[in-house]
This record gives C-alpha cells, sequence and structure tokens, in this order.
C-alpha cells in the first residue's frame, strides 16, 4: 500500500514541513520540561544542606552553652577559683573537638566602682604589673575578663577589657543576667582582631551567681552575679568547622550568608561567597534562635544558575532538532525513491519463490527466540552476508523496518566506539571456532543518539561441508538497568569505602543495623567497643554486647526508628565490671529508592558522655545539697517544702516545719576550733537523719540552723516523739576525737495547713520566731507557733526520750 501513495505524499510539501514544525514544538516542549526538572533538582540540593547546616549550628551554639555553663559551675564550688584553676577546667573542655573553633573561654568579673581600685591591685600582685580595667572613666558598674584561655597573644589583647562599656556586649551581657540563661551579642569586633584576616565576631555570655545566694527572681539574679563565663567567636573560623567540606565532592558551589536580625550589609555575621555578592541569589531563606537572638540565614549555590546542569538540556535540543531536520529530509526525498520503489516492486516475485525456504528457516528462529531471554532476534546468513533483524530489535532501538536494512553494517555502525573492537573480535572467535559459545555484552547506538547495554548470545545453525558456519541465530537483550546497577554499585562501593576512612578516625561510636536489627557496619571506634572485627561483627545482636535492661531500651528504641522517626536520647548502660557508662545515642531510619522509598535499617551515632553526665551529677548534688553534712539545703528544702504543702492540701493531713537552732555551738568552735565544730555539725546531722521517719527531710540551712519537715499526721501529738529525739540528737555528748563536747537545741515548729493562706517562706519565719522564742526562754525546749499567732511552749525537753 506505501507504493501506491508515494506519488500522493510527493506532492504534498507541505506535510513534510507541518511535520518539521511538529517535532520542533515537541523538542522545544521536552528541552524545557528537562531544564525545569534540572532547575527543581538544584534548589532541592540547597534545601537539604541549608536543613543540615541550620541543624548543625543549632547543636553547635547548644554545645557551646552547655560548656559555659559547665565553667559557670565552678563558682558554686568555690566561689574564689584560681587562675590555674580556670585554665586546667578550659583545657578539659576544649579536648571535646566541638570546640577547636572557638577563640576562648573565659570569666569576666562584676566589679562595683568602690572595689575597682582592690581589684586592679589584686590581678597586679597575680604578676601582671601592667594591668588595668580598660576603657577608663567612671561608670556606674564594671566588668573586667580576668581570666581568657587560650591566654595567646590574641587573647591577651583582651585581658582587662570592659566589655559591659560597649552598647553591644552589654545588652547581651544583660540579658544573660537577668534571665540566667545564655546569650548571644549582635556582630562586633573582636578585640583579638590583629588587622591581619578581621572577621565579624559575636560572643555568648552564661551568668555566674554567688554560690548559696537565691536567684529565682530578676532582682535576686542581679543581686546574686559576680560575672559571666563567656566564649568570643570569629565567625568564620566558627562556621568552617560546620560546613567545611559540606559533607559532599561538590560543597564549593554551597553558599551561605548569615546575618544579625536584619538583611544587611553591616549586620552581616558572615559569608562564603567567592564570588560579587551582589550576584548572590539566595534559595532559601531561614531563622536561627537562639534565647532570642535571631540569625538570619541565606542559602544559594555557590556560582549562582551556573550551578544547574543544563547539558541534558542542551543535548535534549540539539539532538531533537537534528532528529526533526532529518524527518523533514526523509519526507522531501520520498519523491526521490520512486524509482527505486519500482525496483523493489520488481523483486517481489523472487522474494515470494524464496518464502518457502524462509518460512523453514523461520521455524528455528522462532523457537531460538522463545527460548532465549532477549528481546531481538536476528539471524545472519554468513554466505550472503546479510542479516534479518527482528521486530523486536528494532524496537529496542528505536528503529523502524524502513530505517533498517538486511546489512551487518547496521549493527557495526551502531556499536559504541569504545566496545567496538572487543564486540567484533568476540564474535570473530566463535565464527572461527577460537570459542565455543558466542556470548558479549556492548553497548549499541538507538535511532535517538543515546546507547543502551545489551547482552548477545547466539549460536551457528547451518555449517557447509567444510565445517564452516553458514548461518547464526542469535537474541540480544536489553541490559542497560543491570549496567547502570553495576556501575552504581562499584561507585557507591568506592564512595562507601572512603566513607568508611572517614569514620573510622571519627571518636563517636557509628554504626548501622538491618532492619532484623542485627549489626551490618561499624566503625573502628565501634569494632574496639565490641572486641569484634568487621567480619565477625556481621548479623551479631546487642545482646552479645550490652546488659539485658540495656538490650531492653535500645530494642525499644530500635522499633521508633524502624516505624520511620528519628531519636535522640541518653542511654545508661552498667558493664560487667560494674562501671556505668552513658552514651548520647542519635538514631536515625536508612531509606532506599526513589518515589517510594523503602526502610532498608537504623544509622546509629553514639558518644560516650559519662564525664560530662558526672560532672552535671555533681553539679546538681553541690546546687542542691549541704557541702559539710550533706544535707539537703535551702534550695532543695523549698522545693520538697513546695511539694509537700501540695500533697498535705490534696490529702487532707498535716505537716510541720521544725527549725532547729544549736546552743553553745559558738563555744564548742571558740574552745575546740572550727574542725572540732565542723565534726559536731556533722555527727548531729547524722543524729538527724536517724531521728526522723521515711518521707521526712532533714536540712541544714547553714552555720548551726538545721530544719526538718515532717509529714501525715493529723494532730501534733503524733509527731511528739520524734521532737523528743530531735532534742535528745543535740542533748547527748559528742564525742570529737576524745573529747566530750555538749550542746542543746531550741526548737520551733509551725504547722500546716491553717486557717489563712500560707507560703513556704511565711511558714519557715513562723517558725524562726517559735525557735527563738524557745531560745530566750532558757533553750533546749520546743516552742510552737500557733494560727492565731501565739506562741506556746509545749512541755519537752531531752531529759526523756522515745
Amino acid at each position: 500500500m506505501l507504493l501506491f501513495k508515494l506519488p500522493f505524499f510527493t506532492h504534498k510539501s507541505s506535510f513534510a514541513i507541518g511535520i518539521l514544525i511538529l517535532s520542533l514544538l515537541l523538542t522545544g516542549l521536552v528541552t524545557v520540561a528537562i531544564a525545569r526538572n534540572a532547575a527543581h533538582e538544584a534548589d532541592d540540593l540547597i534545601r537539604l544542606r541549608a536543613s543540615e547546616t541550620i541543624v548543625k549550628i543549632e547543636e553547635r551554639l547548644q554545645a557551646y552553652a552547655l560548656v559555659l555553663r559547665s565553667m559557670a559551675g565552678l563558682f558554686q564550688i568555690d566561689a574564689q577559683i584560681s587562675r590555674d584553676q580556670w585554665r586546667r577546667h578550659t583545657e578539659l573542655m576544649r579536648v571535646n573537638s566541638t570546640m577547636a573553633n572557638v577563640q576562648g573561654i573565659g570569666f569576666s568579673q562584676l566589679i562595683y566602682p568602690q572595689d575597682l581600685a582592690e581589684h586592679e591591685a589584686s590581678v597586679r600582685a597575680e604578676g601582671f604589673p601592667d594591668y588595668h580595667v580598660m576603657p577608663p572613666g567612671d561608670r556606674e558598674i564594671y566588668s573586667s575578663i580576668v581570666y581568657l584561655e587560650p591566654f595567646d597573644m590574641r587573647n591577651q589583647q583582651a585581658f582587662g577589657f570592659d566589655m559591659f562599656s560597649e552598647p553591644v556586649r552589654q545588652a547581651a551581657m544583660s540579658q544573660a543576667r537577668d534571665t540566667g540563661r545564655a546569650a548571644l551579642t549582635g556582630k562586633v569586633e573582636l578585640l583579638q582582631e590583629t588587622g591581619v584576616d578581621v572577621q565579624a565576631g559575636t560572643l555568648m555570655y552564661v551568668p555566674v551567681y554567688r554560690p548559696g545566694q537565691a536567684a529565682a527572681t530578676v532582682e535576686q539574679r542581679r543581686a546574686a552575679l559576680i560575672g559571666w563565663a563567656y566564649s568570643p567567636y570569629r565567625m568564620s573560623d566558627l562556621m568552617s568547622g560546620l560546613i567545611a567540606g559540606g559533607g559532599s565532592a561538590d560543597s564549593q558551589d554551597f553558599a551561605i550568608r548569615i546575618y544579625d536580625e536584619t538583611v544587611s550589609e553591616a549586620s552581616l555575621l558572615f559569608s562564603n561567597l567567592t564570588t560579587d555578592l551582589d550576584d548572590f541569589e539566595p534559595v532559601l531563606e531561614s531563622v536561627v534562635d537562639f534565647n532570642g537572638k535571631r540569625w538570619l540565614l541565606q542559602f544559594a549555590s555557590q556560582s549562582g544558575a551556573g550551578a544547574v546542569d543544563y547539558s541534558l538540556t542542551i543535548a535534549t535540543g540539539i539532538v531533537g532538532s537534528m532528529i526533526s531536520i532529518l524527518l523533514y529530509s526523509l519526507i522531501s526525498s520520498l519523491s526521490a525513491t520512486r524509482n527505486r520503489a519500482l525496483h523493489l516492486a520488481e523483486k517481489l516475485t523472487k522474494d515470494i519463490r524464496e518464502r518457502e525456504q524462509e518460512l523453514k528457516v523461520s521455524e528455528q528462529r522462532w523457537r531460538f527466540a522463545l527460548d532465549g531471554p532477549g528481546d531481538g532476534v536476528w539471524d545472519w546468513d554468513v554466505s550472503t552476508n546479510t542479516v534479518y533483524y527482528s521486530h523486536g530489535w528494532r524496537k529496542m532501538l528505536g528503529l523502524s523496518e524502513s530505517t533498517t536494512s538486511d546489512s551487518l553494517h547496521d549493527w557495526e555502525s551502531r556499536i559504541h566506539p569504545d566496545d567496538d573492537e572487543r564486540a567484533r573480535q568476540t564474535l570473530q572467535d566463535y565464527v572461527e571456532g577460537v570459542t565455543d559459545s558466542y556470548n558479549s555484552e556492548y553497548r549499541l547506538r538507538c535511532d535517538n543518539g543515546k546507547y543502551i547495554w545489551v547482552l548477545d548470545r547466539g549460536s551457528v545453525v547451518s555449517r557447509n561441508a567444510e565445517d564452516k558456519p553458514l548461518r547464526l541465530i542469535g537474541s540480544v537483550s536489553d541490559i542497560s538497568d543491570r549496567k547502570k546497577m553495576e556501575l552504581s554499585l562499584r561507585q557507591a562501593n568506592a564512595e562507601a569505602q572512603r566513607f568508611r576512612q572517614a569514620l573510622d578516625v571519627v571518636d563517636a561510636y557509628i554504626y548501622i543495623k538491618d532492619t532484623q536489627r542485627r549489626y551490618v557496619y561499624a566503625n573502628r571506634a565501634s569494632l574496639e567497643l565490641f572486641g569484634r572485627d568487621e567480619k565477625s561483627l556481621r548479623g551479631c545482636s546487642d545482646e552479645e554486647f550490652f546488659p539485658e535492661s540495656s538490650c531492653q531500651h535500645i530494642a525499644r528504641t530500635d522499633k521508633v526508628v524502624l516505624a520511620g522517626e528519628k531519636t535522640r536520647e541518653e542511654l545508661e548502660v552498667i558493664r560487667e565490671d560494674g562501671l556505668r557508662v552513658v552514651y548520647l545515642d542519635v538514631k536515625s531510619p536508612i531509606y532506599e529508592g526513589g518515589d517510594n522509598p523503602k526502610l532498608v535499617g537504623i544509622l546509629g551515632i553514639s558518644t560516650d558522655i559519662t564525664p560530662l553526665k558526672e560532672h552535671e551529677a555533681k553539679m546538681e548534688h553541690i546546687a542542691h545539697y549541704d557541702a559539710l553534712t550533706g544535707l539537703p539545703n535551702r534550695l532543695l528544702l523549698s522545693d520538697r517544702l513546695h511539694q509537700a504543702m501540695a500533697n498535705a492540701r490534696r490529702q487532707g493531713n498535716k505537716l510541720a516545719v521544725v527549725y532547729t537552732d544549736l546552743d553553745g555551738f559558738k563555744t564548742i568552735n571558740d574552745t575546740h576550733g572550727h574542725d572540732a565544730g565542723d565534726q559536731v555539725l556533722r555527727l548531729f546531722g547524722d543524729r538527724l537523719t536517724a531521728s526522723i521517719r521515711d518521707g521526712d527531710t532533714a536540712a541544714r540551712l547553714g552555720g548551726d540552723e538545721f530544719v526538718v519537715m515532717l509529714t501525715g499526721f493529723n494532730n501534733i501529738q503524733d509527731i511528739t516523739p520524734v521532737l523528743r529525739r530531735l532534742l535528745h540528737a543535740a542533748a547527748d555528748a559528742f564525742d570529737v576525737d576524745g573529747v566530750q563536747c555538749h550542746i542543746s537545741a531550741s526548737i520551733g515548729i509551725s504547722v500546716f495547713p491553717q486557717t489563712i493562706e500560707t507560703t513556704e517562706d511565711q511558714l519557715l519565719r513562723q517558725a524562726d520566731q517559735a525557735m527563738y522564742k524557745a531560745k530566750n526562754s532558757g533553750k533546749n525546749c520546743a516552742y510552737l507557733f500557733g494560727e492565731d499567732g501565739e506562741i506556746t511552749f509545749l512541755g519537752l525537753d531531752a531529759s526523756n526520750h522515745d
């Protein structure tokens, strides 16, 4: 039917033009779609990197704040911290790689005008004869950088500087003082700058309060303030530790700018842009809020629009245009093929005669196609050097019957140049009998110019009298997906090897589990912890390395991660030797796949934070317990009293506050010394604890003043035995290094609830008033503060006790 339509089409040149226009239009639409997709992928990459960078900045700032809080905690142990103590503790903090890019860790002391001269003289006496607080001048209050480690050339420039005199620093210091939390300054130029590589700077402050002094309100915090623990940060040095390398090979294209509060040139804190700032076009903007200080972050590609890979877009446009022109030329040339078509028609008679023979061969051909795994079939007649290409073979390459011939050249011309020699030689070796089978992998060019990987298999089906091949039949299968997977696997293995080498130098414990919670990978630190090598670790479970209680906790966490959530928690492990170890364990689900990702495992990163937790526990104990007796201090007593009052309201019973002052204690100090007095206080604290019931609290307020909180009774008579034991605890002689020391106790009691709403402080004051009544009435007795304000004698003394 095509032959009869040829004259019609050759006279319709407008049809060819229409095809050309349609082809060019389709090419344009596809090119635009590919370009948009490339731009979207570039933007998505920037957003991913931006999200990672924001998380790193927030975690780093919180880590710095934790370090400064730890430094401030030193003053809760001893209000007079020496320069050497500060240096040693700073070196301990800076062992952590998190502090590698911190300019320094320092302490700025609060100084009142009347103390300025004494302060300068004290520091000069330490070996700094030129020390003075700068800048000079009269101010309401002063501050001075007295400690700053490392005390190198840069940091020595800040020694003695009054940061409270500079408005930007003063704002952050005031915020930290009034809120009790870490605070960041705005953009400043640090005193440590030497004029070379000057960077924008910022400082973080944590208030340091006088130990034992209340700091619940703003006024109390201002009164208790003794200074600030702080760190100066040069922004470029700080950020280089967060975004250097970016975690990817092409991180040099990742651009970020950070502003203080508002976007302006004056507020620019950091920029890693290597080109003109005017070329910066942000793809994403975000905010990092640290205790009220807002950093505005803008992210973009380092090289702007040039970062988008338009090579595929350009290639699509060029190839599509070429195909459109070729198609136009093909249709336009149909008129020139008319004579050839007539000649082909004359050959039809001969072809029909040969059909019968070809039908016999066809049976072998299709049987081979059905038995083989390929998508296309070829039949090569060696004697005539002609090849039959099946419909599946042409379809695989995007060819039509009119664009292929029966020439072997159609196959040879489509072989990839890099595979040409090998593919020809493989076929030649089989034809010449060098190899027993023909099985070859190479690339073939499709009609659209792209190459696909194929698996070509064949065999000889006919030979001549000399046993030379006459005809070969084979199949071709598209194995492009398999080849891409192999290439991806090789690349992934190479990248994984580099990644593993990098992870092996990390001190953290990094590991990967499969969906059955079995280990499939661990870095060097983890392998050393488990006592395994990489091979023997595979397939192991947590039960082989951790105690049962820890394994149950780990299993619950892994179940949450396998449900698609990230976790961050602390894991406590009691080792076989009884040692307690605490890990900060961060876990994330691992996915693979494209549009429908599949969860394939768990990525975990654990860090040993045992020293930090021990330090926190020590700080917690110091903050809530008396250093001499080990009893709860005023702060912890207040908290327990508040809870006990709430319980008394709910349960309808009573509680009592017993204020105890030791009579004659000053005489022991004056006669036998303070060491003996301290020993008496410790012994009396032990007796108090032994005298009260479970659930009651004994606390030391300071000096020789103690408070006992008794709960869960209905009448004052219910606690009379306990009150007698308390009087007797003081009246019994104390053996101090063979010396008998004698004291007594004056006790005041207040009871809750009362008819009028009463606070914790009021209860303590009432008990204190009753105690003074007992002390003024002869001591060694107990008085009760009544609801009507009358203070009455309870008739108790230490002569009889339960």
